[in-house]
């Protein structure tokens, strides 16, 4: 008799590049909300940053926005 195949557990997760590529894939409906739900993550990440005062990560982001001006 033949032995049961066992799939691992992490198996059936989706990772963070095959969900971009499938919402890429997909057309533009989900491309744009992947995109907005970034862009909210990004703004909530900048907020704490902001909030936190005159930490390492405020400094790190003052130098980014003035290197893009």
């Amino acid at each position: 008799m033949a032995s049961k195949r066992r799939t691992p557990e992490y198996s059936g997760k989706a990772g963070m590049w095959s969900t971009i590529t499938a919402a890429v894939q997909a057309g533009w409906g989900p491309t744009a909300r992947l995109l907005t739900v970034l862009a909210v993550l990004g703004f909530f990440l900048v907020g704490v940053a902001v909030a936190a005062g005159d930490s390492d990560m405020v400094v790190m982001l003052r130098l980014l926005l003035g290197a893009i001006r």
